[in-house]
């Protein structure tokens, strides 16, 4: 999954680059640096969302939860050489 993000970011990132060069008298060159951070996350619930709860909850058969929106960020550095 990780080559697919990469994949699509690299794209983005060319077709942006490209349009700030559309409307100045330079050229986009070659790709000199791309740094891409992707962290991988692992979601976990400690306390009293642990086992316990669990087994209480599957035994009564009433559970009432709503999670908390999660957000993502990832970042992406390309720096191009431009020419005239």
């Amino acid at each position: 999954m990780k080559l697919i993000r990469t994949s699509l970011v690299s794209k983005d990132a060319k077709q942006k680059a490209l349009a700030l060069c559309e409307g100045t008298e330079v050229k986009l060159g070659k790709l000199i640096s791309m740094n891409y951070n992707c962290v991988e996350l692992e979601f976990s619930s400690p306390g009293i969302y642990g086992r316990r709860l669990v087994k209480d909850v599957s035994v009564e058969g009433d559970f009432d939860f709503t999670p908390d929106d999660i957000r993502v960020d990832d970042d992406a550095i390309f720096i191009w050489e431009i020419t005239d």
